[in-house]
């Protein structure tokens, strides 16, 4: 059995497809014969595509050369903004921008939810931080949120695929120009930025776009910094390498980007991308393969 892999990144990521026979549309809810029986996706954090292009160049006979020349790349793939990691993962699995998901950054500010424990709605303001990080987990420390599962770290395959009963419910919000910037954004305009009706409650209310070569740290061991819109900041590689794409070596320069993932890996598996939410909201198309 073939094994097919996609790289891309917001991170990277590499899509790897166990595959069958040849690909497949869908338009139903699952294909009896699919393109693929397995896909892995590896992301790989803080990877741009200049990266990629230089290793390849100088490591011709590396794995990772290999799996790109046998593959199709796609060399002018664009990650979501901000070109974080988290809305960047969360773009290739979900196939939505933060205009769709609703998330900018891994901790974040909603207008319309109240911090957490708060139990009287009719006294304080809307307004509340939102984490969507470890911080929620039952257990942070525990590789399986909490749930319990045995003999890890291989038992991590029989993870549930319900993430909210993983999540520490008191951590929940309950409902309801200068230095360095070379431009900011404020109310309706940052909204605007990222094409949102002004007073989404899930926007920034505050957007500042950095110069390039302006870096903000309070530490001196990391000195470098993802997240912004600059074009090499959102130039990552994507490359889909075996099962149906085996032997290939095709390069496409046309524009793309990675929110084209989650779908692509459906239609691999003989599912309907339409199932996801954001694909629907944004008509978000899977990648061009060929075949």
């Amino acid at each position: 059995m073939k094994r097919l892999f996609v790289l891309a990144a917001s991170a990277a990521a590499l899509v790897a497809v166990a595959a069958t026979a040849g690909m497949t549309a869908t338009s139903g809810m699952r294909d009896e014969h699919p393109a693929a029986n397995h896909v892995l996706l590896l992301s790989i954090d803080g990877l741009h595509q200049s990266d990629l292009s230089w290793y390849v160049r100088r490591n011709p006979s590396s794995a990772l050369a290999k799996l790109v020349h046998k593959g199709v790349e796609f060399t002018d793939a664009r990650t979501p903004f901000p070109s974080d990691s988290f809305p960047g993962m969360v773009g290739q699995v979900t196939g939505g921008n933060p205009k769709s998901t609703g998330i900018y950054y891994d901790d974040s500010w909603n207008h319309s939810m109240f911090p957490a424990g708060t139990t009287n709605c009719s006294g304080p303001a809307p307004g509340a931080e939102v984490t969507y990080f470890e911080q929620a987990d039952k257990n942070p420390l525990a590789l399986d949120a909490g749930q319990g599962l045995p003999g890890l770290p291989d038992g991590i395959l029989q993870v549930t695929g319900d993430a909210t009963s993983l999540i520490d419910r008191g951590q929940l919000p309950e409902p309801y120009t200068s230095s360095g910037l070379r431009a900011a954004h404020a109310g309706a305009a940052a909204a605007g930025y990222f094409g949102v009706p002004a007073g989404d409650p899930r926007a920034p209310d505050v957007l500042g776009i950095s110069q390039v070569g302006a870096v903000y740290t309070g530490k001196q061991a990391k000195i470098a910094e993802h997240g912004g819109d600059n074009p090499q900041d959102r130039a990552v590689p994507l490359v889909v390498s075996g099962g149906p794409v085996e032997d290939s070596g095709d390069v496409v320069d046309t524009p793309v980007e990675t929110t084209q993932i989650a779908p692509t890996i459906l239609r691999l598996l003989g599912l309907d991308p339409n199932q996801l939410q954001a694909v629907r909201i944004e008509h978000t198309e899977t990648l061009s393969l060929g075949g």
